[in-house]
């Protein structure tokens, strides 16, 4: 409805909606249960409520199920999310960049906090250290390319060049790959 295809749910010929609401009957493959039980346990009162509340009839005092959705993935209280993380994520810092759950998910390091880890290690003059910012955040950081551009005032495909030719120095240069090493141990145990 939002993006125009139809005027009510109702109309939209590949929504599951009238199965939800009783209008078809409900095929095997679809398990509409879990979804109306948010509405109620009576099947007859949950689907009338899913009705309402999608044509926007709701009243004031209805709540959307699913507002409390974490990271566009989880649904559950904070002790849920809190668990979610600590037994699935922990302190591992997987390559994130293409899971944008996981990088709600995860506790980590600002690009500020990168930058100034970096500094730390090599001096805030070093000529690597913009160079070494960017491979960090790209690689290990798991910031999305126009967040590391806008940060450094670049564009994200210069901020993936450089990424890029830094990571083959890094194939050459073991005191390089030992600084690396370091930033990275170091940017593990930042609180964010």
């Amino acid at each position: 409805m939002r993006a125009g295809l139809a005027d009510k749910a109702s109309e939209y010929p590949w929504s599951s909606y009238a199965y939800y609401v009783g209008k078809q009957k409900t095929p095997a493959w679809l398990q509409t249960d879990f979804v109306l039980g948010y509405f109620g346990d009576n099947a007859s009162k949950a689907r009338k409520r899913y009705r309402r509340f999608v044509e926007g009839a709701a009243g004031p005092d209805t709540q959307a199920p699913l507002e409390e959705v974490f990271a566009s993935t989880f649904l559950g209280s904070e002790a849920f999310i809190a668990w979610v993380k600590d037994t699935f994520i922990g302190k591992e810092r997987a390559d994130m960049r293409n899971i944008p759950a996981l990088r709600e998910m995860i506790d980590r390091p600002s690009l500020e906090e990168i930058e100034k880890a970096t500094e730390l290690m090599i001096g805030k003059e070093h000529r690597l250290r913009k160079s070494l910012c960017l491979f960090v955040s790209h690689q290990y950081g798991g910031f999305r390319l126009k967040e590391i551009g806008a940060y450094y005032g670049m564009r994200g495909s210069a901020v993936s060049q450089s990424s890029r030719r830094f990571k083959k120095r890094l194939g050459v240069d073991d005191k390089l790959r030992h600084t690396v090493a370091e930033i990275v141990k170091q940017l593990r145990y930042v609180e964010s």
